[in-house]
Formats: structure tokens, sequence, C-alpha cells
């Protein structure tokens, strides 16, 4: 199993993108906000249902990965998970660097940590 990370921006649709895919069930986890984003105005979605707004807690980058730390009404999402945690695979000419500053500024109001 491969979780790929990719990010996307799409001027038309007016937002932004992170989504973690497993390449093998197609479930995802998405973290989207909308442009012009206002900082730490984002959602979080399993890309079916409503998104639920701000429901990452805490992040953190790990070696090959990501970390997450959900609110209770976001690992609902999730079978009642609330800690997510993915190896990736970045596609598209992203990198787990790039990934992880694009995370960074989306939520950049959000606590969070960081391990290099």
């Amino acid at each position: 199993m491969a979780i790929v990370v990719s990010y996307d921006h799409y001027d038309d649709l007016r937002c932004e993108v992170v989504v973690f895919l497993d390449d093998e069930t197609g479930d995802c986890f998405q973290i989207q906000c909308d442009l012009p984003a206002a900082p730490g105005a984002y959602q979080i979605s399993a890309g079916v249902g409503a998104p639920v707004e701000q429901g990452i807690l805490a992040w953190q980058r790990t070696g090959d990965g990501f970390r997450f730390t959900l609110s209770a009404r976001a690992a609902a999402m999730f079978g009642g998970n609330a800690r997510l945690h993915f190896e990736v695979q970045p596609s598209g000419g992203d990198t787990i660097d790039s990934i992880a500053a694009h995370l960074e500024r989306m939520m950049r109001l959000q606590q969070h940590e960081r391990r290099e």
C-alpha cells in the first residue's frame, strides 16, 4: 500500500488542496483552503461528506511522512481514529519538503510541531 501525496492549486475553483491518497483503496485525507485564503482557514475531508473546519489539532512532519492529531469531530470521519500517520510518496513534482511548506502556510495559525 502506498500513500501518494500531492498539492494542487485551482484558480477556477478558487481553492488549494493537499491530498493523501491510498493508491490501492482510493481512500483519501484532504486538507483544503478556499482562495483567497485567510490564515488558518482550512477544512479537512475524507473525500465524501461535509468537510470539517479546522479539524487538525496538531501535525508534524516525520522522516518520510506526516502525523496528524484530529479533533473529535474530524476523527469521526475516520472511525474515531484521532491520530493519522502517513508514510508518503510525493507525486506531480512535489517533495516532502514542498508538501510540508504548503501545510505550514495553509495552517499557519494552528499549533504544530515539525520534526526534520
